[in-house]
C-alpha cells in the first residue's frame, strides 16, 4: 500500500484527502481483500509520515520532496 501511495501522489502532482486517495486507489485498479480500504491508506500515510516520506499540508498529504520549501 506505501508504495501505491506515494505512486499515486508522485502522478497527481499536488497533495490530496486520505478519501481522494483511497477513492483513486481504488479506481487505478489497486486489489485489495480488506475490509477497511480506507483505514489501510491512512496506515500508510502515517507510516510514510514517520519514515519522512509524505507531509501532511493544509491541502492534504503529498510527497515530502515535491511540499517542501
Amino acid at each position: 500500500m506505501p508504495g501505491a501511495v506515494k505512486k499515486y501522489l508522485a502522478m497527481a502532482k499536488r497533495p490530496h484527502s486520505p478519501k481522494e486517495i483511497a477513492a483513486a486507489l481504488k479506481q487505478g485498479g489497486v486489489l485489495s481483500q480488506a475490509k477497511h480500504f480506507y483505514a489501510n491508506v491512512t496506515t500508510a500515510l502515517k507510516r510514510l509520515s514517520d519514515a519522512e516520506e509524505v507531509v501532511n499540508t493544509k491541502e492534504g498529504w503529498g510527497l515530502a520532496e515535491g511540499c517542501r520549501n
